[in-house]
C-alpha cells in the first residue's frame, strides 16, 4: 500500500512539473530572488508578495521558456521591483517601477 501511495505521489508531482513548469521553477528561482533582495538590503518585513512567471519565446511552442520575470511588491511603496532572470534563474537585470526606489537600482 505504501509503495502504491509513493508511486502515485511521484507520478502526480511529475505531472504537475510537466503541466506547470513555471510552478516547478518558482521554487528553483526563489533563492536567487531572495539573494538579490538581500544584496539590495531589502527588509523582508516590507515585502507584500513575490511572483515569478516564465517568459516564453514569441511565436514558438508554448513550452519554450527563455527566462523568468520576478516581481516583488511592497507594503511601504506603490510599485514594484522587477528582476529579469535567464532560464537558469541567473539575474540579468533589476529595476524598480513607480514609487519604489532602491540605491543603485534604475527606476522607471
Amino acid at each position: 500500500m505504501l509503495r502504491r501511495t509513493s508511486t502515485a505521489l511521484l507520478t502526480g508531482a511529475l505531472i504537475l512539473a510537466t503541466a506547470f513548469p513555471a510552478a516547478a521553477r518558482f521554487n528553483e528561482c526563489l533563492p536567487e530572488v531572495e539573494h538579490k533582495l538581500a544584496e539590495l538590503g531589502v527588509d523582508e518585513s516590507t515585502i507584500r508578495q513575490i511572483s515569478i512567471l516564465p517568459r516564453r519565446q514569441p511565436g514558438q511552442s508554448v513550452n519554450t521558456i527563455v527566462g523568468y520575470d520576478a516581481t516583488v511588491s511592497f507594503k511601504n511603496c506603490r510599485g514594484h521591483l522587477a528582476i529579469d532572470m535567464n532560464r537558469a534563474c541567473h539575474v540579468r537585470q533589476v529595476y524598480s517601477r513607480n514609487e519604489c526606489s532602491f540605491p543603485g537600482v534604475p527606476s522607471y
